[in-house]
């Protein structure tokens, strides 16, 4: 008897369609949708961080835009 010391899991994920189609657009394409929001988020702090002479407005829509990218939990992956 062969016992498999490796740990890892297969995962199946079901989409019933046409019920389900935007759920498996939206898991279809979760890869894009993180980037796009990690882009954001290095945008935003571009603007509160690095920016010479960011205007008041610009620096709280900043702020704000990375405050809900952040909370999204994106960065909690490890």
């Amino acid at each position: 008897m062969e016992i498999n010391n490796n740990k890892q899991s297969e995962v199946t994920y079901k989409f019933f369609l046409p019920d389900n189609k935007d759920e498996l657009f939206i898991f279809q394409n979760a890869s894009k949708f993180f980037i796009a929001l990690h882009d954001i988020h290095d945008r935003c702090k571009d603007v509160w961080k690095y920016k010479a002479d960011p205007t008041m407005e610009e620096f709280e829509l900043a702020e704000r835009i990375g405050e809900v990218v952040s909370e999204s939990g994106i960065f909690d992956i490890e």
